[in-house]
């Protein structure tokens, strides 16, 4: 079995633990999409998960895009304050 479908089976699992970790760290509910790659040799695949509506995962990606698009300071926010 594959490296990607081995993710593949196991992305829900995991994302639901990111989940539990990332709202206990913001106290609050947060939304997030992941993205992992696994390389075969000879392609890359992608696997994808997000607690959020699939419209707002792609919002939200392509503010990123856009960020980065436009040259955008990635700095962490806990760095600018």
């Amino acid at each position: 079995m594959s490296a990607a479908i081995k993710l593949s089976i196991e992305l829900q699992r995991i994302s639901a633990l990111l989940h539990e970790a990332l709202n206990d760290a913001a106290g609050e509910d947060v939304g997030f999409v992941l993205l992992v790659s696994t390389n075969n040799g000879e392609q890359t695949e992608v696997n994808y998960s997000s607690n959020l509506a699939r419209q707002d995962s792609m919002l939200l990606l392509g503010k990123m895009l856009t960020t980065h698009e436009l040259g955008m300071s990635d700095v962490p926010l806990h760095m600018k304050h």
